[in-house]
């Protein structure tokens, strides 16, 4: 199964660069056309000095194309401007700088130049905080949606007829997720013809576009052989086949997002849900947290069999109610797992149980389990690391995202025997999916052959699902936490992250008394480099300087950006003699190799140091870089290239 790309939305680019490029180019011309077609009235009324007018279509191809787009049209401003004012009046140069020519000039071309250079850095802001509000947008849908599945649960499966509490449970993940349309369809087969689906439960929106029609049966066919796989449906109608395109046209509706409702190990129906404003893309949270609400139907389905299943079916909600509350609150990860594996063990007895996630080297590594101090091998087995493909069903799991039964061990022959597990007897697991590949496993044990069948495995895959939905709810959490203490320009980072880890480091120094020390550093003579050559060009020195800081410093010290050309090193258990000798190595490979940049060109550069170290006096980390700023000055006031204390 394989999910959409999440879209990052930039506004700010988006209209600037949806204008072709041939059609902003032609606007410049107009632009500068029009100018210059204005200029000799514009000379006898105001003097050489109109040429400050060119200042006009400089900017407009300024915000067009930015920066070198300014710098770029300033010049030729400032050159055309000189040309047809000689030609004019037949002057001297010297007479055209007399009269404010050329002052007009460059003023044309530092203005085109920092509205070009003004206009990237909204660009570039404006990209950053469109990914943080995408990442937030999601986990809000998120944690609406959980919390409809949460409230529900527990209702939907206690009530004595499913179908009263449908209506209300789907109104709330419609609005939870802000849907135009809900359709829930059951699969019927009568005693003489076709199967047919029947619609038994349709919620709109108030301000839904969409359009109710009758059922045609035809859009079904394939539909069943997708979705009784446990496969999905989504994303544009325009991406459907032309029957069904057709069809869901004709009720207004754009993008959909249809999962499969599964009754033990039958398919009894499905859920559709329609977007009818626009063509939406579903994200893999948003989907995971939806297949959570199609498993919970499913379950309350199952319930209703026998009255024995009912009450196995009202343990399962109770305990995806749970998990769905664990995953809706502030809890860690490991806690969310935790509560999994409990949950899991209300539905699904075992002797043991763990999770394993899946690592950046290809080898599983237990990160829970419970069951195994009872049995004497706790150590031995969590924080346990393998080779998936050694075993055949986790290395099926990673090739075919199923899940796995062995009904018993000692006659499965995809069973790998180990004397030290020799008391498992009956084996499940089900594979943690994420965008289409499998991260991890649940694996559950029994010392009773026999004792897991293939009516389990539906109802560990609805754990396996919010697994994998704790999975890709801290990866998004981290990103966004990342995103927001990350300097973009030098990934180091910035001042928040600066102040955040710095203050855990001075925390835990006094709490331990340990020695902790601070360099600050700075490039002398940087603006000089940013007049002299450009920004840009200061940009990539920033990122060599940046990099060359970490090749000469430990793992466990702390690198940030302050801000400029300013940098903070936090040298964790050093001493303030250490630290110097540090700030030393470090102003020497900065004086002794010059920056060479994308652009070829060899840049020489020295840096000034302050070095500060924590003593007894010292609580918080902005004191502690104060001091270092401090020293910084002094290293500068004596004539830079030099460390300070």
């Amino acid at each position: 199964m394989t999910y959409p790309p999440q879209l990052h939305h930039q506004e700010g680019r988006k209209f600037v660069n949806q204008v072709p490029r041939w059609m902003r180019l032609l606007l410049a011309i107009v632009s500068g056309s029009i100018y210059l077609a204005a200029l000799p009235s514009l000379e006898k009324a105001l003097g050489y000095g109109a040429t400050a007018f060119s200042l006009l279509p400089v900017i407009l191809t300024a915000i067009l194309f930015g920066v070198w787009g300014g710098l770029i049209s300033g010049i030729l401003a400032a050159i055309l401007n000189t040309v047809v004012l000689y030609q004019m009046d037949e002057t001297t140069l010297a007479y055209l700088m007399t009269q404010g020519g050329i002052a007009g000039s460059l003023v044309t071309i530092v203005g085109g130049s920092l509205t070009g250079w003004l206009r990237d850095l909204i660009l570039k802001n404006e990209s950053l905080y469109s990914r943080q509000n995408q990442n937030k947008v999601i986990l809000e849908r998120r944690d609406a949606t959980l919390k409809a599945i949460s409230s529900a649960a527990t209702t939907l499966l206690q009530a004595p007829e499913w179908e009263e509490q449908i209506p209300g449970f789907i109104q709330a993940l419609g609005n939870a997720g802000s849907l135009d349309q809900i359709q829930l369809y059951q699969k019927q087969i009568p005693p003489i013809g076709k199967p047919q689906y029947v619609r038994i439960n349709n919620w709109i929106s108030p301000t839904s576009q969409c359009i109710v029609d009758h059922l045609n049966a035809e859009r079904f066919s394939r539909w069943e052989l997708v979705l009784s796989q446990g496969d999905i449906l989504v994303g544009p109608v325009e991406n459907l086949p032309q029957g069904e395109r057709d069809l869901l046209r004709l009720q207004g509706i754009q993008s959909i997002l249809v999962l499969p409702i599964m009754v033990g190990s039958n398919f009894w129906g499905f859920i559709e849900y329609d977007d009818c404003s626009h063509e939406r893309v579903w994200s893999a949270l948003e989907i995971e947290s939806l297949r959570i609400a199609s498993d919970l139907i499913g379950s309350a389905l199952f319930r209703q069999q026998t009255e024995l299943l009912e009450k196995e079916q009202r343990a399962l909600a109770e305990a995806l109610s749970d998990t769905a509350a664990a995953l809706n609150s502030t809890l860690e990860f490991e806690e969310v797992l935790n509560r999994i594996l409990t949950n899991v063990g209300r539905v699904l007895p075992h002797t043991a149980a763990n999770i394993m996630l899946i690592e950046e080297d290809g080898r599983a590594r237990i990160v829970r389990g419970l069951g195994y101090q009872e049995l004497g091998i706790e150590d031995e087995v969590l924080n346990l690391t393998i080779g998936y493909t050694q075993f055949p069903n986790l290395a099926r799991m990673v090739q075919d995202g199923l899940p796995r039964v062995v009904v018993d061990t000692e006659t499965d022959p995809t069973w790998v025997f180990d004397p030290k597990m020799a008391w498992v007897r009956s084996y499940i697991a089900a594979p943690i999916r994420i965008k289409g590949k499998t991260a991890g496993f649940i694996n559950l044990d029994s010392s009773q052959p026999g004792f897991y069948t293939s009516t389990h495995v539906e109802r560990l895959k609805a754990f396996a699902n919010q697994a994998a939905t704790a999975l890709e709810n801290a990866r998004l959490l981290e990103e966004t936490r990342q995103i927001s203490i990350t300097d973009e320009l030098t990934g180091l980072l910035n001042w928040r992250g600066l102040h955040q880890v710095g203050q855990q480091q001075v925390n835990h120094a006094r709490q331990h008394n340990l020695p902790l020390s601070a360099i600050l550093l700075d490039i002398d003579h940087f603006k000089s480099i940013n007049d002299t050559y450009d920004h840009d060009l200061g940009d990539q020195v920033l990122q060599v300087l940046a990099e060359r800081l970490r090749q000469n410093t430990r793992p466990t010290d702390i690198l940030g950006r302050r801000g400029g050309d300013e940098f903070l090193i936090l040298l964790v258990n050093t001493s303030l003699e250490e630290a110097c000798q540090v700030a030393e190595q470090l102003r020497i490979a900065v004086v002794n190799i010059p920056f060479l940049v994308d652009a070829g060109l060899i840049v020489d550069a020295t840096i000034s140091l302050g070095v500060s170290t924590l003593t007894s006096s010292i609580q918080d980390i902005q004191t502690l870089m104060k001091l270092a700023d401090h020293a910084m000055y002094a290293a500068k006031q004596a004539g830079r290239n030099q460390v300070a204390t």
